[in-house]
């Protein structure tokens, strides 16, 4: 009976020994270093190689097959263009590297934790503009604005508008835009603008030309004048356009005298009118060669000439009516003994 147990006693011990030896070659496999293993203190994650989401550039280039029970979960490493990271005891890292965490091959979303250059306030290009001011044609009369839109540089911007080449007074502000009224046809030109940013870099923008076109407007019924003084065209400071402007010479509706300084005026201004009756568009209306039409016809003042044919005559353009030709003829009227001579 002792000898029984005597030998049950050995063969538990025997085993015993061979179990403790198989646990520490276990063991000693499992804390073995390995190629991925995360420095994580006395823990230690069994991998064959590192993972890498994208196709391309990974340093082992073979799917991860890791222990299921790791508590480390790593997507970047090695050389890959994901980044380059090391494992944190229980954590899950996503990248660390200058470039994109994550990056999947088929999708366009990615991830980082390292750093970026370039640029935030301007998408990495700086201060710059990224829509020039287009050129547009509008009718007399109309409204015009012009813009641009910039971006970068520091805040806020001044811009400085320019019409052919000269500094526009009421072109300074803090507006990416320029708006004006095609009342006059020297706003006609071209128009480009300089942006200040606070720190005193400053950019400028490609010209824009802005043409003013005539509508097709007939002319009211009313009375059309011009006048002599030339003194008055600073009055309404752009007269002279309608009187010896590039465009011809014009006769204007009353309304154009809308502060009423010609009409109330007329003995120093050297007004002279005419009434006339309704026009369309381009209708043409003629005023006899012996009145006297201020910076258009001079009727003649000599006795001896009388005019025997012709006319001034005025087309209606956009409610004003046109200079378009002198027709008028002088001839002898016998009162001056045949030698009275010509002119208009």
């Amino acid at each position: 009976m002792k000898v029984r147990f005597l030998k049950k006693k050995r063969h538990f011990r025997v085993m015993s020994i061979v179990a403790m030896m198989g646990l520490m070659i276990v063991s000693f496999q499992n804390c073995a270093p390995q190629a991925n293993c995360g420095s994580v203190g006395s823990a230690c994650t069994s991998e064959s190689s590192s993972t890498s989401p994208t196709s391309g550039s990974s340093s082992s280039g073979s799917t991860r097959s890791s222990n299921q029970n790791s508590p480390n979960l790593v997507i970047g490493g090695g050389s890959s263009s994901s980044g380059s990271g090391s494992a944190n005891n229980g954590a899950i890292q996503i990248g660390s590297g200058v470039s994109s965490g994550i990056s999947a091959s088929g999708g366009s979303t990615s991830s980082s934790s390292g750093s970026n250059s370039g640029s935030s306030s301007s998408g990495g290009t700086g201060f710059r503009i990224v829509t020039q001011p287009s050129s547009q044609t509008v009718y007399e009369g109309q409204n015009f604005t012009i813009q641009l839109g910039v971006t970068g540089g520091s805040y806020p911007y001044s811009y400085q508008w320019y019409k052919d080449g000269a500094a526009i007074t009421s072109g300074l502000g803090k507006y990416s835009m320029y708006a004006d009224v095609a009342d006059r046809w020297t706003k006609e030109g071209t128009y480009y603008v300089v942006i200040r940013d606070s720190s005193g870099a400053t950019l400028t923008s490609a010209s824009a030309r802005i043409g003013i076109a005539e509508q097709a407007i007939g002319c009211n019924a009313g009375s059309y004048f011009t006048y002599t003084s030339s003194t008055y065209d600073t009055a309404y400071q752009y007269f002279n356009l309608y009187f010896d402007g590039p465009r011809g010479k014009y006769l204007l509706n009353q309304s154009y005298d809308f502060a009423n300084i010609l009409y109330a005026y007329a003995s120093y201004s050297g007004l002279r009118s005419w009434s006339i009756g309704a026009l369309p568009y381009l209708g043409q209306v003629a005023i006899s060669c012996t009145q006297s039409i201020p910076r258009i016809h001079t009727a003649t003042n000599n006795s001896c000439v009388s005019y025997v044919a012709g006319a001034v005559n005025f087309e209606c353009h956009n409610g004003k009516l046109k200079f378009i030709s002198d027709t008028c003829q002088l001839a002898d009227n016998g009162n001056c003994g045949g030698g009275g001579g010509g002119g208009n």
